[in-house]
């Protein structure tokens, strides 16, 4: 590895992450957590780029290519052979590690500490557990070569990974088989499945950490994108927009399972064929948009809904459905997307503007000119944000018209106007008996 001191690595990590966040903000107050902008798309971010996970993805491909049997290189070679034991055999073992530091040189030593850091800030540690050589498991009292097991490690047996299969080490006579071993070894197969049983698998987490199942299937023989599979694998589960969705369950007076947050999240991110359409649909759902009652946080004076409605609880729900000034447009919304679809469905802030329906209430082949229908509706309300004017029909139909006209250039260079025509055809047909 090329980078190998701290200074180093901090400098690389921090650089650029600063100016990513001036520039995603514009050099304002950032209005969604930069956390939740590095999330994928399919969980509400837009994927940003953690250059310090990528850091420690591009220090933990050598820590990849360790556990990587066939990979051969001659750092490999430096690496493995300071002495005491493998170097692959440490990865699961911090107390063999304290013991042996001292005799690696600079670069090793930096790599497994990193990795080291890694599984305690993730709470992996146990985890690692199986990525422990059976020859060398310092917890383990009949390993080692006076215990006979180094016998096994000439053999090929190496972490405790390759010997399990679905939960549990592999039967003895699948050992002989598979590693050539003597009857005689039978009494060994005992102890290493009892201490499995008892000290490892017993404390495995109900889900595997993701960066040690990285490492568990390349000792497998699984071949992947070393850097990406690592960097996907330290984002997993690093933040979420669990913050979100409360607060709309609050506003709402509602509850939103789980998997219903993450489809929403994906209907919204399918809105249309254009980036800006989807995007501002994507805004809607994180709460881009500063409300009156954003604006008290920052402000002597308390500030009331802009439409003198009188309330000064003006919060997204508020200024998006149940302002009771613009029911009255969200009810012409509903009454002719029940025209146009040609059966009828719920006038329902979860439906019509988080978008959380099943097949049974909007059919599958409407989905794509509801969504749009309604992010229309949405639109008209922030081209009148902050003034008394209300959204109008003629606004909505205005508004759907111009993605209309988007989209149809954008199936047109993609030679797919058929499609376009399928789509919008109750729409066409609806705009034919407005004439």
């Amino acid at each position: 590895p090329s980078i190998t001191n701290r200074d180093t690595s901090n400098t690389i990590r921090n650089m650029g992450q600063d100016d990513i966040q001036i520039y995603m903000g514009g050099g304002k107050r950032p209005r969604v957590r930069f956390r939740t902008l590095q999330l994928k798309r399919e969980k509400g971010g837009l994927s940003l780029p953690n250059l310090k996970e990528y850091f420690h993805a591009a220090q933990l491909r050598y820590v990849h290519c360790w556990c990587k049997l066939d990979y051969e290189a001659k750092w490999k070679e430096m690496e493995k052979s300071f002495g005491m034991c493998p170097i692959q055999s440490i990865l699961g073992d911090r107390e063999t590690f304290k013991k042996v530091r001292n005799q690696m040189d600079s670069i090793t030593k930096f790599t497994l500490e990193l990795w080291f850091k890694l599984l305690r800030h993730n709470k992996a540690e146990k985890d690692a557990n199986v990525l422990k050589w059976v020859a060398f498991d310092s917890s383990f009292k009949s390993a080692g070569h006076r215990g006979g097991l180094g016998q096994w490690a000439d053999k090929g047996i190496t972490a405790w990974c390759t010997l399990v299969n679905k939960g549990k080490i592999m039967s003895f006579q699948d050992l002989k088989t598979a590693y050539g071993l003597d009857w005689r070894e039978f009494y060994k197969y005992l102890q290493i499945r009892d201490y499995y049983g008892k000290r490892i698998g017993q404390e495995l987490s109900l889900e595997m950490n993701k960066v040690v199942q990285v490492m568990i299937d390349t000792y497998k023989g699984n071949r992947v994108r070393t850097i990406t599979t690592l960097y996907k694998a330290l984002m997993d589960d690093k933040s979420t927009t669990g913050y979100i969705k409360e607060k709309w369950e609050r506003e709402f007076g509602m509850e939103i399972p789980e998997d219903e947050w993450d489809k929403m999240w994906e209907k919204h991110k399918t809105t249309t064929c254009s980036r800006a359409w989807r995007e501002f649909s994507w805004k809607n759902l994180i709460r881009f948009f500063i409300t009156p009652k954003i604006s008290n946080n920052y402000s002597e004076t308390r500030k009331s809904c802009w439409r003198n409605c009188g309330s000064f609880d003006a919060n997204h729900a508020h200024i998006f459905w149940n302002c009771h000034k613009i029911t009255e447009f969200w009810g012409m919304v509903h009454r002719i997307t029940q025209e146009i679809l040609g059966y009828e469905f719920p006038m329902k802030h979860e439906l019509m503007y988080l978008y959380m329906y099943s097949e049974n209430i909007v059919h599958d082949g409407d989905s794509y000119l509801f969504k749009i229908l309604m992010v229309a509706g949405k639109k008209v309300i922030t081209r009148k944000w902050g003034t008394e004017d209300l959204p109008t029909q003629t606004h909505w139909v205005d508004t759907v018209g111009e993605i209309h006209m988007m989209e149809r250039l954008t199936h047109r260079l993609r030679l797919t106007g058929s499609q376009m025509d399928s789509k919008w055809r109750k729409w066409t047909l609806w705009q034919l008996t407005q004439n």
